[in-house]
């Protein structure tokens, strides 16, 4: 199999950095057991170094059980990271209902979504959210400032530790 590279871009070294990756996987009629699936390969530069390149490799093991059973519950910074990727989402496909005409699941999307900012304590991007559901309940389209607000709100709240801005 040929390495498909996904570039994450600049990482503070010293800060604690976690990926998430979503696969989906049909174990079918698979006895019970582990299985390989494959393996992820991190490698970066270290900035400064002189061709200091550091490297972590580890294998994914899927896990297929006879039966379902009742798991402990996931980590507190799963549920926040896909918390915060929904968010993201929820204004990716208020675009997708606009592009297909339909305003009205626009509208709703994101308003939904500023629901769920105020919730989290994210006040300005929630007033923004709320604004541009009343801009795409109008205009049937999302202005240039609110679109790039929420996009690249969405997208940095992903990539924050929980802070806020209450």
């Amino acid at each position: 199999m040929i390495p498909q590279p996904i570039p994450l871009g600049a990482i503070d070294g010293l800060a604690l950095t976690s990926v998430m990756a979503q696969f989906r996987l049909d174990v079918g009629d698979a006895p019970s057991g582990s299985f390989y699936i494959g393996r992820v390969d991190v490698q970066g530069e270290v900035l400064g170094a002189s061709a200091h390149c550091e490297r972590v490799s580890h294998d994914l093991v899927v896990e297929v059980a006879e039966e379902a059973h009742d798991e402990d519950e996931p980590p507190p910074e799963l549920v926040d990271a896909l918390s915060k990727l929904a968010m993201y989402r929820l204004q990716d496909r208020a675009r997708e209902a606009i592009k297909r005409g339909d305003v009205e699941e626009a509208t709703r999307q994101l308003e939904f979504l500023a629901t769920r900012l105020f919730e989290l304590g994210e006040n300005t991007l929630g007033e923004a959210a709320l604004q541009e559901a009343r801009n795409v309940a109008q205009t049937s389209a999302f202005s240039d400032e609110g679109s790039k607000t929420l996009r690249y709100g969405t997208r940095k709240l992903m990539l924050s530790t929980g802070d806020n801005d209450g």
